[in-house]
């Protein structure tokens, strides 16, 4: 895993990171309406603690014909969980690890 400084580090002058949010960054011009000719949203959308902010963001600063590619990781699909197995075929009924995740556990916050 990378972090967003590693990623500016490892490209210079081509990635630049802006922390915070549409809202705190409302006022920063390197998010200006248009300025980009599309915006990703890749398997995140699961850690978002409000996806409809965000994307509401994402649409406040995009310009009609400017593209939206958005992926999200269903967190209540069998994968949808950052534990093995990852597929049904990788699963092992003698691992109580597995039977954690088949179980849909990782849905239950008091587990």
């Amino acid at each position: 895993p990378f972090t967003g400084q590693d990623m500016m580090n490892a490209y210079p002058g081509q990635i630049k990171l802006l922390p915070g949010t549409f809202e705190t960054l409302q006022d920063d011009p390197n998010l200006r309406r248009g300025l980009f000719d599309a915006v990703t949203l890749f398997s995140v959308s699961e850690h978002l603690s409000d996806p409809r902010l965000v994307l509401k963001g994402i649409f406040s600063i995009l310009s009609p014909k400017q593209l939206f590619r958005f992926s999200h990781h269903n967190y209540y699909g069998y994968s949808g969980h950052h534990e093995h197995p990852k597929v049904p075929d990788q699963f092992d009924r003698n691992n109580s690890r597995h039977w954690l995740v088949a179980s849909w556990a990782h849905l239950d916050p008091e587990s």
